[in-house]
């Protein structure tokens, strides 16, 4: 039994394509001679490849550009992490300077985001950004503590967004390549 590779679609061992046009048809054969033959494909574990390296590519440049304007103007960023750092600082020794702070936090997303764009230790640049959405999120999006409706429910989608931009990171954190 000899692999009969062959580079593209056609890319199947010869012993899966004989067995597959044996088995009696069935409602969902079509699926599952499809599964059958794309197992082990070289051509979609670089489709894999390509999409990873392209939502890399998409989630860093974000990271980039939103780390780099927080870094070079923190502007009302200062006020808005002020009762987070506070409440960090009770268990963390941190800093006084919360400008400082907001500037480093966005030189660690603009610093991370081009490693994770260009494919560069994914995994930690990936950990990294993770870690600091966490008080990024928490101080710039703390629904909770907002009386007006609209308000409240704008700050809860971007808490919620914030969040999945996290849960997107932690694949990347947990990835295969």
């Amino acid at each position: 039994m000899s692999p009969g590779r062959v580079i593209g679609w056609e890319a199947v061992d010869r012993d899966r394509l004989a067995e597959s046009a044996s088995a009696a048809p069935s409602a969902h054969s079509g699926l599952t001679t499809l599964a059958k033959l794309t197992k082990g494909n070289p051509t979609m574990t670089t489709t894999q490849s390509t999409l990873r390296a392209a939502a890399r590519f998409l989630t860093g440049t974000t990271y980039v550009l939103l780390g780099y304007d927080a870094a070079r103007t923190p502007g009302g960023r200062v006020a808005m992490a002020e009762p987070t750092l506070d409440a960090i600082r009770t268990v963390v020794p941190l800093p006084r300077d919360n400008e400082m702070l907001v500037r480093a936090n966005g030189t660690v997303q603009a610093v991370a985001g081009s490693l994770l764009a260009l494919g560069a230790a994914p995994r930690l640049s990936g950990l990294a950004l993770a870690g600091s959405m966490v008080p990024t999120t928490l101080a710039g999006h703390a629904f909770w503590k907002i009386e007006d409706p609209a308000a409240r429910k704008l700050q809860r989608v971007q808490f919620c967004k914030n969040a999945a931009m996290i849960g997107g990171l932690l694949f990347a954190v947990a990835g295969t390549d």
